[in-house]
């Protein structure tokens, strides 16, 4: 016959047991210690203006929005010209490898006298406008590589649609888009870096912003550590930052 002290002990492992089945633990690869910072902000303002017997190019480069306008005529001294913007928003000071990174892309037609020119001469043609969202490995590539060596290194954010390039031409694409891209980043290393590049191409130019994150360690998340993006847009237009030489070969 069990003792009485066999019997409590007995009894007190049972409610032990009873307490965990009810209450399992729930287990998590992210225990909210580490996230993405923002450390760096690098300004592409591409190539010099572009012009020829055929074609007159300008671009406008302001930090998250550009503007670019290819004029082109023919042998006539007729012209048609495409001018296009492109303007991006809702870049984060901290990304949380847990969360979606959602960026706001905002493109639009300003003028466009060259799709009518085509009716008449079917030559008249001026470079597209396009437009990409991507994370790329910064540790691998580099300050310049971001651009010159998209790849394996490279996750493009998409939209609902899982559409990754938006495109205006003056042929047959939209004329604006209003999307919403996005991607979760998930978990670093230690040190580790990546690059979230705002790209336009348009008027034989490429203009970017590179915004540099690193794996870092941080307090853990809470609502009061996130601030609005209104907040976050007005400090980042008070951060000095370096430019990215201008001579880069795309």
């Amino acid at each position: 016959m069990k003792s009485p002290h066999l019997r409590h002990l007995s009894l007190l492992l049972l409610i032990l047991l009873l307490i965990l089945v009810s209450n399992p633990v729930q287990a998590t690869s992210y225990d909210g210690n580490y996230a993405w910072i923002l450390v760096d902000i690098l300004d592409n303002e591409g190539k010099e203006d572009y012009s020829n017997i055929l074609y007159d190019c300008t671009s406008s480069y302001e930090r998250d929005n550009y503007t670019s306008s290819a004029t082109f005529t023919n042998s006539e001294g007729k012209s048609g010209i495409l001018r296009t913007q492109a303007v991006y928003s809702g870049v984060p000071d901290i990304i949380y490898p847990d969360e979606p990174v959602e960026i706001s892309l905002k493109m639009t037609t300003l003028e466009n006298t060259i799709t009518a020119l085509r009716l008449h001469d079917p030559n008249a043609n001026v470079p597209d406008t396009l437009c990409t969202v991507c994370f790329q490995d910064w540790e691998t590539l580099g300050e310049v590589a971001p651009d010159n060596l998209p790849g394996i290194y490279t996750t493009y954010l998409f939209n609902e649609m899982a559409q990754q390039y938006f495109e205006i031409n003056c042929r047959d694409s939209p004329t604006s888009y209003d999307e919403i891209l996005s991607h979760t980043l998930g978990e670093g290393q230690k040190g580790h870096k990546v690059a979230l590049i705002l790209k336009y191409e348009g008027a034989y130019n490429i203009m970017s912003t590179h915004y540099i994150y690193e794996w870092k360690k941080i307090s853990p998340k809470t609502d009061t550590q996130i601030e609005s993006k209104e907040v976050q847009e007005s400090n980042k237009d008070d951060k000095e930052v370096p430019k990215l030489n201008n001579e880069l070969d795309f």
